[in-house]
């Protein structure tokens, strides 16, 4: 069995950004979580909308869908697809947590490969 290939990296394993133009379009679904840590007291003021900043559950979901919009500017070697819809959520209830999900078709690079920790 060989190896897989990185496409992204030439064969002096310098990053290049890989030639799609030839390739037809795959759907792809991208997912992102994160959790975060904070006093009870803080998760207190969250859900009962008495955070000093506002709506910070409101404002996780927003920043959610404008990362979406910008993959390709976050990820380096990232190919710019059309992303008909994206989610995202959030919750106080601990563990806090925040996610993202965009579907997308376009050509890609990359090898089907499936990301997850």
């Amino acid at each position: 069995m060989t190896e897989p290939r990185l496409t992204h990296l030439d064969a002096e394993a310098t990053a290049r950004m890989v030639d799609v133009s030839a390739k037809e379009e795959t759907e792809r679904v991208a997912v992102a979580e994160g959790r975060v840590r904070c006093d009870p007291e803080t998760v207190r003021l969250v859900e009962a909308g008495l955070a000093v900043k506002g709506d910070v559950l409101g404002v996780a979901r927003v920043a959610g869908v404008l990362a979406a919009k910008r993959t390709a500017e976050l990820i380096p070697s990232a190919i710019p697809s059309r992303s008909p819809t994206s989610r995202s959520t959030s919750s106080a209830t601990p563990p806090c947590r925040a996610s993202a999900f965009a579907p997308a078709s376009a050509p890609s690079g990359a090898p089907g490969w499936r990301w997850r920790r």
